[in-house]
Formats: C-alpha cells, sequence, structure tokens
C-alpha cells in the first residue's frame, strides 16, 4: 500500500475523530475545544502526523482531494453552523462593517486594474509577471481567514515566491 494512501486513511480518520470529539459531552473534552477550536485540530494534528511520518502530501492524490472538496466543504459546514441567533448577538453594525469590508476587499483590485489597465503595474507586474495570483489569497485572508487564503493560493497555484511577498518585510 502506497505510503501516501495509508497516511491519507489515518488523516480522514483523525478529522472524523474530532468532528465526533467536539460533540462529546465530556467536560475535560470540551474544555480542550472551549480553548482550541476543531477545526484547528482538523489541521494540526494530520500536519503534525505528516512531519513525524516524513510523508510529502503535495503531490499526493489525499492533497487534491482535500484542496478541491474537503477544505472548501469544511468552510462551508464551518460557516453553516452559525444560527441567526448567533448572528444578532453580534448585532447590526459588526456585520455591516465586515460585509462593507469584504465587498471593498473583493472589488477594488479589479477596479483598480480596470482605472490602471494601461500602466506597467498592471501591465507589466501583475499581468506578464503574474503577480495578480498574490491577489486572491490576500482576499481570502480578510474574508475567510487564513484558511481561505491558503485554499485561494493552492487555487490559483499561486507560486510560493508571490505569496511570501505579502510577508516579506525585510
Amino acid at each position: 500500500m502506497n505510503p501516501c494512501s495509508r497516511h491519507g486513511s489515518f488523516h480522514g480518520f483523525t478529522v472524523l475523530a474530532v468532528y465526533f470529539l467536539d460533540r462529546w459531552e465530556n467536560r475535560h473534552v470540551k474544555s480542550l475545544f472551549d480553548w482550541v477550536p476543531a477545526i484547528l485540530l482538523a489541521y494540526i494534528i494530520p500536519a503534525l502526523i505528516s512531519y513525524g511520518f516524513n510523508v510529502d502530501y503535495s503531490q499526493a492524490d489525499i492533497h487534491n482531494f482535500s484542496r478541491d472538496y474537503f477544505i472548501p466543504l469544511a468552510i462551508i459546514a464551518v460557516m453553516s453552523s452559525l444560527s441567526l441567533g448567533q448572528l444578532k448577538s453580534i448585532g447590526f453594525k459588526p456585520i455591516l462593517v465586515f460585509v462593507a469590508g469584504s465587498f471593498f476587499i473583493a472589488v477594488f483590485p479589479i477596479v483598480l486594474v480596470l482605472i490602471f489597465y494601461d500602466s506597467e503595474l498592471i501591465s507589466q507586474t501583475l499581468l506578464i509577471d503574474n503577480y495578480w495570483m498574490g491577489i486572491p489569497p490576500i482576499v481570502g485572508s480578510w474574508i475567510g481567514g487564513s484558511t481561505s487564503q491558503l485554499v485561494l493560493k493552492e487555487l490559483v497555484e499561486c507560486p510560493r515566491e508571490h505569496f511570501s511577498l505579502c510577508f516579506d518585510y525585510g
């Protein structure tokens, strides 16, 4: 059996175990999940297993399946788990600010390209040098956090050097 598929099955089991542990009514388990969200454990535990077994999944089928199906479905599941009552408790103004900020962050790059299309910044840097690939992860980080940022980085196949420019201040 391929080591990637064997460990990939173990990772799937880990995610299911975290899911069911999160719903278990044990006070010790509940206190763990009060401090560490289940979605975070569902990422950290398989990452630690991958590191411990020194297995690279970037070229394995489990990576593509996770990127294309599992992670987007997990994001939808987390977002859909909020009830209207929970959203009401947040209040109208913070939700309005979030929606307005998300709209601006999603639309501003498009408007910038339309306004400055003939400039060297757009024609050379963004289009020819493919730096446009760094914009979707930045938008995703605002709208959905680091998970969305990494999903969008993978979806647009943003090169590591373009992606890391966002974080390189030296």
